[in-house]
């Protein structure tokens, strides 16, 4: 036995770990990252990418490589009990990348091993960890070919699944259950039916239902539950079976012409209580499961290496201290139980319908696809754009308005950058990199006190946090003459993002490397925001 020593060793190269693998080589962090199979997965099997992930891969730079390839979902067509009810628009929504996306996971993990591989990382495939030291923080690989290494690492990060490793030999608390099981039906198709090419839909039955979803190349993915289609659990269920049911949901004929891929499997939902404890980490599958209702499983898991992998290379880096790990777990496991939690309850209602539910299905269902507020709060939602995170040590908020609160993720828009001849960017485009952002909005009516109070505050920090920190000035109108400013301005004479940040006076808000806010205060918190960062640096 070899043993070699790493920053970071990563359990499992699906998208949750490959994603984490490529952010650490990004950020300049050593890692490996191994892998039991002998290659990225075959079959598509997570299909959705929603609009907060693709934001995800537009910072790590790779978000080109997925769209070039993908379908985009704008529309899925409703129907209850065979009636088409109406339609659930996926787009509109506060992001450079507000439609979701569809594509196999087998895809997703080609593109980002590639990604790695830009980055001079690769995975180390037919590698399986067998054991865990926690006292050494160790782990021994045993490969295909009969051999086996000792690996050394200051960190471990189990992706692969809550039947991994990771998760039998560390205690992260007892999981907290959400349903022991549920039977589902996914399949691959392609079909004869009346809706146009790359539409998908949503069918509910009484107590079932089945979701079409369109992928790239015509293919069609089928999720099914609730319903008895073939017979015994251990059997896929038939072709013919499969159309059949798309016919009586539908109340059209449909035909399979060719199955690509089917399986049927049960599917537990549950979350761990932690997903830290001391140098071990688990994210993705590891740390949650649920029911994939809503495309949310692979999304939140890669937003889990997003996270992670920004605050490990703070700390490894020695830019950080090694607390800010413990927000990794503080911030991800409420979000990921609330998932759990809300991907059982609607799972629930949709597959144990009382009278209840069914009557206002049919009666204000087709009314409320209509209103444009809940076409957007659930859109939100499923978008995991809504995603915020609680008080805890790096989220402070000393603001008294409506706009994003700390903890939120930072809206983005248009913006001129006149020092650069009048560039037009996507503000989460400056966001890009490891550093923070400060945006020291000067609100709708500047003044000259203000603007004085203002640029004091942005070369303060830009001369005690230099590199760490890029500040930027977000000006509603010009600046006094004699005001001195030799930084960036962002010229925002629309108030397009005075009015998506809700600023009416002058606003500082700090964004953090995973575009969530930070810190907010007016420019007279300015010793808080000091503070802050000296806390952070």
């Amino acid at each position: 036995m070899s043993n070699h020593q790493t920053d970071v060793f990563i359990i499992g190269a699906g998208p949750v770990g490959l994603t984490l693998a490529a952010e650490l080589r990004r950020l300049g962090v050593a890692c490996r990252i191994a892998d039991s199979g002998p290659g990225p997965k075959e079959q598509s099997r997570a299909v959705m990418i929603q609009a907060r992930t693709l934001e995800v891969f537009d910072a790590m730079g790779v978000v080109d490589d997925f769209l070039a390839v993908a379908l985009p979902v704008n529309t899925v067509e409703m129907f209850a009990y065979g009636i088409h009810i109406g339609s659930m628009r996926t787009g509109g929504l506060d992001s450079p990348h507000s439609l979701p996306i569809s594509l196999g996971q087998n895809v997703t993990e080609r593109l980002l091993a590639a990604h790695l591989a830009r980055h001079g990382g690769e995975v180390e495939w037919n590698s399986e960890v067998v054991a865990v030291n926690t006292d050494r923080t160790e782990v021994t690989l045993q490969k295909t070919d009969g051999t086996s290494e000792v690996v050394a690492a200051k960190y471990v990060v189990g992706c692969d699944g809550a039947a991994g490793c990771l998760r039998r030999e560390v205690d992260f608390g007892k999981d907290i259950d959400g349903h022991p099981g549920h039977p589902l039906v996914q399949a691959d198709v392609r079909l004869k039916w009346d809706l146009p090419k790359n539409w998908s839909a949503f069918f509910l039955g009484r107590n079932e239902f089945i979701l079409a979803l369109a992928m790239p190349g015509g293919i069609v993915r089928l999720m099914a539950a609730g319903m008895n289609i073939d017979s015994g659990f251990d059997s896929a269920p038939t072709a013919d079976a499969l159309a059949a049911k798309l016919t009586e949901m539908s109340g059209e004929e449909v035909e399979i012409t060719e199955t690509a891929w089917v399986s049927r499997y049960t599917v537990t939902s549950r979350c761990a209580m932690h997903f830290r404890k001391d140098r071990f980490f688990i994210a993705g599958d590891a740390a949650h499961l649920h029911v994939p209702l809503g495309g949310q499983g692979m999304n939140t898991g890669i937003q889990d290496a997003f996270n992670l992998g920004w605050k490990l290379a703070a700390v490894l880096r020695h830019e950080s201290p090694e607390s800010l790990l413990d927000t990794y777990s503080d911030e991800r496991q409420p979000v990921a139980l609330a998932l759990t939690e809300g991907a059982e309850k609607m799972f629930t209602d949709l597959t144990d319908q009382n009278l209840m539910f069914a009557a206002a299905m049919r009666l204000i269902g087709p009314f409320a696809l209509r209103i444009e507020s809940v076409r957007k709060k659930v859109g939100t939602v499923i978008s995991e754009l809504g995603v915020a995170y609680g008080e805890n040590s790096i989220i402070e908020d000393y603001g008294d308005n409506d706009g994003p609160r700390a903890g939120e993720r930072a809206p983005s828009g248009p913006v001129v950058r006149p020092g650069t001849h009048f560039e037009t960017v996507e503000l989460h485009s400056l966001f890009r990199g490891s550093h923070w952002t400060l945006l020291a909005f000067t609100g709708t009516q500047l003044d000259h006190e203000h603007a004085r109070k203002i640029t004091k505050d942005l070369r303060d920090v830009e001369r005690v946090f230099g590199e760490r920190v890029t500040c930027h000035l977000v000006s509603a109108s010009r600046l006094p003459k004699d005001i001195e400013w030799e930084g960036s301005t962002l010229s925002d004479r629309t108030h397009r993002l005075h009015e998506a940040y809700n600023v009416t006076e002058p606003m500082l808000f700090l964004i953090r490397p995973d575009w969530h806010i930070g810190f907010r205060g007016r420019p007279t918190d300015e010793p808080l925001l000091a503070a802050y960062l000296k806390r952070i640096f």
